[in-house]
């Protein structure tokens, strides 16, 4: 699969067949998670599956999703993350990426669902008492196939405008990047969803190193935004053969109106 492919078979789902996973795709899906808590756990974060997804929906709908129009699906997986934790969030989104891809290999489709709004009430209702759920993954089997498509490709800023050289004031040449192999990931980069389409990941090029800085930082929303393109950064980078390893320097801290986040290797 080439670094085109990658991003035109990510899915984002809202509709879903009636009929639930099978038994068999339901333990496999358990089997996914299973792996990537114990990956996760380290950063505070966890997911857990909820196969009966009317208990769920019924108890948000009103609430959660997009200005309270709650995603109907079978089955949904919460994303249970300490919101005082920032290296929480930003992994948790991480994480949840990873499962979309894992997913999609199983055909499933799934799409993300903000319940930040939701009250306790309704969070316990649908959860139970001791959980922290603010995002969910909507799951089913899609009705059709979806992706990103190349009509979605069209807005979105240059790299130029996301990619620093060793300071944030100053754009990089693409002559460069092109010299360090970079130039044809960060052409697929800009792609990767954020809120609103906002964009607000900056990258900037060191000698041996990226650090991702987020600009203009609103809050969670953006933490979100940060562990989505940290692991678009990871996917895209294995077609180059790179295995890129995240990291947060101490030595770092946040610039004017620009969020410190992580660093990674090229």
């Amino acid at each position: 699969m080439s670094m085109n492919e990658f991003l035109e078979n990510r899915k984002s789902v809202r509709d879903f067949k009636s009929k639930n996973l099978s038994d068999s795709d339901l333990q496999k899906v358990e089997s996914i998670i299973f792996d990537i808590n114990n990956s996760a756990k380290k950063h505070d974060v966890s997911f857990k599956l909820y196969k009966d997804g009317s208990v769920v929906y019924n108890a948000l709908d009103g609430e959660g999703g997009y200005g309270g129009a709650m995603i109907k699906a079978n089955h949904y997986i919460a994303m249970e993350a300490d919101k005082n934790n920032e290296q929480s969030m930003i992994f948790g989104a991480f994480y949840f990426e990873n499962l979309i891809t894992k997913l999609d290999a199983l055909n499933v489709g799934s799409c993300w669902v903000t319940i930040s709004n939701a009250s306790e009430e309704s969070k316990k209702r649908a959860f139970g008492e001791n959980c922290n759920v603010d995002f969910l993954l909507a799951m089913g089997y899609a009705p059709s196939e979806f992706g990103f498509g190349k009509k979605k490709f069209s807005s979105r800023i240059g790299v130029e405008e996301f990619v620093c050289d060793k300071s944030l004031s100053t754009p990089i040449d693409i002559d460069k990047l092109q010299n360090y192999g970079l130039d044809e990931l960060f052409s697929y980069l800009r792609f990767a969803p954020s809120t609103k389409n906002e964009q607000p990941w900056r990258f900037v090029l060191n000698d041996d190193d990226l650090d991702l800085y987020i600009k203009d930082y609103k809050g969670i929303e953006n933490l979100i935004d940060a562990g989505i393109v940290m692991y678009y950064y990871t996917e895209l980078a294995n077609y180059n053969s790179i295995d890129a390893n995240w990291v947060v320097k101490d030595n770092l801290s946040d610039k004017d109106n620009y969020k410190y986040i992580a660093s990674v290797n090229f």
